[in-house]
């Protein structure tokens, strides 16, 4: 939730530009290599699909978030919809 002293600190980190998403995509890369090690099965997703359905998605934030919440997003992240 956005509330009026941490948007821009929560916005920086939605956005995925922070050290701590980096951090996070690193680990996670490192974590699906032990996985595989295991053998249990690891599922990759299409992302020219899961892309496709965003605009839904964005649409539907959109209004729920109203357009002063959405500007400020986008305002951080660039162009969504």
């Amino acid at each position: 939730m956005l509330r009026a002293g941490n948007g821009p600190r929560k916005l920086a980190r939605l956005s995925g530009r922070t050290p701590r998403r980096q951090e996070q995509a690193a680990l996670n890369a490192s974590r699906r290599q032990d996985f595989v090690t295991r053998d249990p099965v690891l599922n990759d997703v299409d992302q020219a699909a899961f892309r496709a359905k965003l605009p839904g998605v964005y649409a539907t934030w959109k209004e729920k978030l109203g357009s002063t919440c959405w500007a400020l997003l986008e305002a951080k992240v660039g162009k969504l919809s």
